[in-house]
This record gives structure tokens, C-alpha cells and sequence, in this order.
């Protein structure tokens, strides 16, 4: 899968109105992996900045918008966005959104169409002798194998993946390769080998920008340390991962780090932890309709049956049944699922579902143990297996002996060295001693030079201090007065009503036009001092705010509430949304949040 480029991720409007297209393409890598949102709001802003509209250059932007829907799983967005760009791209760039596309097909278990246009990645990077995007296109082809259960093709792509990105050294992807290749060791309950390759490649993601792989790797590695007993530390890494997938849009991967969570709590006896992680991620399930999640929902029942809660099991057997596309799971996970369906079926009554959960546990069983039981794909894997240890014994082998030539060197030249050290120390000492008292008097001019630059950092400190308290002291006053008007505005409104009770609506009209001429200038001279460049530089960047609509964003600068606001400008609550909606319309921003920021830090 192609890179992008995290730290902390501002409010998604910051700096809008002064970023460059560069800048904007430089804001949107630099917060891809961690701020997904923030990303998209800035490769938009870069989209619209940007003046060459090339198609590979437009290209490029579907494809990185694509990336940036499917880490949020808008799998449909991000399928149309990928499709664009194969249209617009040249065929440098056209098989690397490929490779992605086919990591889409893997997510929504379309395993034909991902096998066909990675296939066909393969053969375009080939032809172009592209041995970079040949060792991405295996690794993603050995990664939908695996998903498919087909463990033997699985490990071939994946160990032609491994062997070209190890070569050119490109250090994210060979992670990502071999956390696929320690699943596969981990599904066939190869626990001790899987662990090895999970610490290998974390600690190669951990360097990296991209949080949300190093996440998954983290939930993997978590799973993997609990199959061997180690309750303790898998339960400190899954809450890592929970916490890293935060800011990711990803209910399927966080559905399935919180049920690891309640697994761990339920071999520990905590009951109460263990109801809640299910109950979180069941529906993280429900949200995602993750058909790869079958496995938590399994824990979920088995928990509830051993409680003997079989009613609350079998609303989620029904409710499950009804959400999720059962023909997308594996059957690794349908057998856990209909293994824990036909004991809550059988305790409620429903007969006939139970026992047809018997056959389809019987029937899934089977092909289940002529997976795991593949002696062909066993002699694969103990054969990579030895290899990877065969080439840590080799490099451990070449340390030690350059280790051991390095210290014969070193003691060949080691006397030579401690004449050469005493005479120069010698030599120090003289001129230091001789420079000594120089550098102090330099000290004693420093020091002094400290004293006064200490005197003039405590003026500018007091300074600071005053005008900060200034300012505070200003935007309290706006606020108060902001409310005062709310006040004036609502009790001049009941006077208003009673004019037009009275029929006299010329009088009602006049009073409202002058209350709202005496509002705006009494709230404009205190507000532009407070905020002195505001209106001006919101007229500038969008000159097509009238002035109600620069009024309407000065009220929202202040903090007001949408009631306050509507009672000052003498409108229903109704009508501030209408007004807003038609300001967002014209500054083309879609979100409230993005609104909201754009007005606090112009």
C-alpha cells in the first residue's frame, strides 16, 4: 500500500486562508496516518489551490483521497475515488492505485476482483522492471490469500514481498508483509513464531508515521500473547491500540481490539469489564456490518451462554443474522459462530435452527481441519520458519567474528594510542593552563551580560503579562455587552409585538431598523477592538459574505449560542441555522466543526 507522510494534528480550517497548494499538500501528508479528517480537508484544499489540474497530478489526488476514505472505511468512496484516478493516471502511477484498489476488494471480501487487478498490477510493474511496486503488489496479493484461508499461495507472494522490499530496504511495507505472515503462523496456533514476527515488524511500524497499521500490528500482537498466557501484557497492548485508533473512523478494527480486551477479562474473572467490551464492540459490529468480526460476537455468545442469559444471546444471534453478510466470513469464524448459536437455539426453544447450527458446525469443521491440517502448507511454513532463523544464526555468526576482529585491532594500536594520548594531554594542560584566566574574565563578562539580559526578559515578561490581562479584560467586555444586547434585544422585541398588536406596524418597523442600526455599531466598535482585523479579513478571503452574514460570524467569534444569536438579530432559531447553512455554502466548507474553526482562528 503507497505511503503518505504526523505529529499533532490543528483544527482542519487552520492556516486556510494563508497556505499555499504546497503547503496544503505538505499539511495533508504530514497528518494522513494519524488525523484522517484533518488530512481530507487539506488535500481538498490543496485540489482546489492547485492550478496545473494535469491529469496524473489530479490522479495522485483521487488516489490519496481514496487512501484516506478507506482508513475511515467509506469502502464506496473510496472504490470511486480509485477508480478515477486508474482512469486519469499514466502507467507509472496507474498499478500503484491498483495495488490499493486491491486491498479495497480484500476489505470487502471480493477475492476475485482483488486477485484480478493485482495480478494484473504484477504484470504492468514487470513490464516496467519496477521492482518497488512488483514487492508491494506481492505483498498485498500474499495478504488476500491469507484472508482467503489459502495459506500456501499466501506465504508464496508474501515471501516474493518480503525478499523485494527487505533488498530495497523499504522498511513500512516489509512490516506489513510480515504482520501478514504472522497471522498465518498465528492461525495455525504457531504462537511462539508468530510473536517473533509481530516484535520484528513493530518495532519497525513504531518509527514510522502510520499509526493506523502500527494499531492493527499492536491488536495482532496482543491476540498472539494471549494465546500464550501472557493476560497481562496482551491486555497493556490492546488498550494501546484502542487508544491509537481514536481518531480513525474504523469501527471493524475497533470492534475487534475491544473484544480481544473483554476476552482477556473474562479469563481474568472480571465479568463486569468483560460485559462492557463486549457490549462495545458488538456494536461497533452492528455499525461496521463486519462479517470478519464473527469471532468477537462468538465470545460474546459463548459468555452469555455460560451465564445462562440465553434470551439477550439470541437477540444477538437474530439481530446478527440480519446485519451481517454471512457469505463474506471465513470458516474459521462462521464454525466459532454457529458452534456457540446452536447451544443459545437449543436453550430457547428453536429446535430446528439449533440443529441445522449442528450441521453447518459439522460441515464447517471439516473443511476447517483440512485447512489447519494441510501438511503441505506445514512443511512451507516450518520451512520459512527455519530460513528466517537460519539467517538470524548467519548474522549473528558475521557480528561476532567482526566483533572479535575489532578487538584485535584495537589492541594492536592500543599502546600506540596511550603514548599518543599522554603527549596530548600534556600539551592540553599547558595551554589550558595558560588560557585559564582569559576564560575567566570571559565568565565574569558573561555573567554580567546573563544579569541585564535576565532585567530586560523580566520587563518584556511584565509587559506581556499587562497586555494579556488587557485583552482579557476587553473580550469580557465584548461578552458582557454580546449578552447585554441579548437582553435589550429580547425586551425590545416584546415592545416591538405590542406595536403590531396595536396595528401600528410603521412605528414596530422603525424601532426594529433603528434597535438593529444601534446593536451592530455599539457591538462593532468594541468587538474590532478586541478582534481589530476580523471583518476585514473575512470580507477579504470571502467576498461574497454580505454584511448580515459578516454580523452573523462576529456573533459566533464571541462564543454566542445559536439562541443568543437569534434573539439579537430578532430571528427564529430556525432561520440562524438557514443563515449558517448559506455562509458554510458560500465559504465551501460541508462540517459544523470545520465552520466553527475557520471562525476562530481567522
Amino acid at each position: 500500500v503507497i505511503a503518505f507522510a504526523l505529529l499533532q494534528a490543528p483544527t482542519a480550517s487552520a492556516q486556510k486562508s494563508t497556505l499555499t497548494a504546497e503547503q496544503a499538500k505538505q499539511k495533508f501528508e504530514s497528518y494522513a496516518y494519524t488525523f484522517p479528517d484533518s488530512a481530507r480537508y487539506y488535500l481538498h484544499h490543496a485540489i482546489r489551490l492547485d492550478r496545473t489540474k494535469h491529469d496524473s497530478v489530479v490522479a495522485k489526488h483521487y488516489n490519496n483521497l481514496g487512501l484516506l476514505h478507506l482508513m475511515n472505511s467509506s469502502r464506496d468512496s473510496a472504490r470511486y475515488y480509485y477508480k478515477k484516478s486508474i482512469g486519469l493516471a499514466n502507467e507509472a502511477n496507474r498499478f500503484g492505485t491498483m495495488v490499493n484498489l486491491g486491498a479495497l476488494y480484500k476489505k470487502e471480501r471480493e477475492f476475485k476482483s482483488a486477485i484480478h487487478v493485482l495480478t494484473k498490477a504484477i504484470e504492468g510493474y514487470k513490464k516496467l522492471n519496477n521492482q518497488k511496486g512488483l514487492g508491494l503488489a506481492y505483498g498485498e496479493l500474499g495478504s488476500v490469500y491469507s484472508v482467503m484461508q489459502d495459506r500456501l499461495e499466501a506465504i508464496a507472494n508474501l515471501k516474493q514481498g518480503i525478499a523485494i522490499t527487505k533488498k530495497y530496504k523499504m522498511s513500512r511495507p516489509l512490516a506489513i508483509q510480515q504482520q501478514n505472515l504472522a497471522t498465518i503462523y498465528y492461525k495455525t496456533r504457531n504462537y511462539k513464531f508468530a510473536k517473533e514476527l509481530y516484535e520484528e515488524c513493530l518495532s519497525q511500524l513504531k518509527t514510522t508515521n502510520d499509526k493506523l497499521t502500527y494499531a492493527i500490528a499492536l491488536a495482532n500482537y496482543g491476540s498472539t500473547l494471549s494465546a500464550l498466557g501472557d493476560t497481562k501484557k496482551s491486555a497493556v497492548v490492546l488498550n494501546e491500540a484502542a487508544i491509537l485508533l481514536q481518531p480513525f473512523d474504523n469501527d471493524h478494527l475497533k470492534a475487534i481490539v475491544h473484544g480481544g480486551i473483554a476476552a482477556i477479562a473474562l479469563k481474568n474473572n472480571d465479568l463486569p469489564l468483560a460485559t462492557k467490551e463486549y457490549e462495545k464492540s458488538y456494536q461497533l459490529i452492528l455499525s461496521a456490518k463486519s462479517p470478519e468480526s464473527l469471532s468477537v460476537v462468538s465470545g460474546y455468545l459463548g459468555m452469555l451462554n455460560s451465564q445462562g442469559k440465553y434470551s439477550d444471546a439470541l437477540d444477538i444471534i437474530n439481530t446478527m443474522e440480519r446485519t451481517i453478510d454471512f457469505s463474506k466470513a471465513n470458516e474459521s469464524e462462521k464454525l466459532d459462530f454457529y458452534r456457540q448459536a446452536s447451544n443459545t437455539l437449543l436453550n430457547t426453544g428453536q429446535d430446528a435452527r439449533g440443529v441445522q447450527a449442528l450441521k453447518d458446525v459439522i460441515a464447517l469443521k471439516d473443511t476447517v481441519s483440512e485447512i489447519e491440517n494441510n501438511q503441505q502448507v506445514k512443511e512451507v511454513e516450518a520451512m520459512y520458519q527455519a530460513d528466517v532463523h537460519l539467517q538470524k544464526a548467519v548474522h549473528h555468526n558475521r557480528e561476532l567474528r567482526s566483533t572479535a576482529e575489532n578487538l584485535l585491532f584495537k589492541y594492536r594500536y592500543a599502546t600506540i594510542a596511550v603514548f599518543a594520548l599522554t603527549a596530548l594531554l600534556i600539551w592540553l594542560w599547558t595551554v589550558m593552563r595558560s588560557r585559564h584566566q582569559m576564560v575567566s574574565a570571559e565568565l565574569a563578562d558573561l555573567e554580567q551580560q546573563r544579569m541585564r539580559r535576565d532585567d530586560e526578559l523580566h520587563d518584556e515578561r511584565s509587559k506581556a503579562r499587562q497586555s494579556e490581562h488587557l485583552m482579557q479584560m476587553q473580550q469580557q467586555q465584548l461578552l458582557t455587552e454580546s449578552l447585554r444586547n441579548v437582553n435589550f434585544a429580547e425586551q425590545l422585541q416584546v415592545i416591538i409585538e405590542e406595536f403590531r398588536q396595536q396595528q401600528d406596524y410603521r412605528a414596530a418597523d422603525k424601532i426594529e431598523k433603528l434597535s438593529d442600526q444601534a446593536h451592530w455599531k455599539n457591538f462593532l466598535e468594541k468587538f474590532n477592538i478586541v478582534n481589530p482585523h476580523f471583518i476585514q479579513k473575512l470580507s477579504n478571503e470571502f467576498p461574497q459574505l454580505n454584511q448580515g452574514e459578516l454580523q452573523f460570524c462576529a456573533l459566533v467569534k464571541v462564543n454566542l449560542s445559536y439562541k443568543e444569536i437569534a434573539n439579537i438579530l430578532q430571528i427564529t432559531h430556525q432561520s440562524v441555522f438557514t443563515k449558517k447553512y448559506r455562509i458554510k455554502k458560500k465559504m465551501a466548507i460541508d462540517g459544523d466543526t470545520d465552520f466553527l474553526d475557520m471562525i476562530r482562528t481567522v
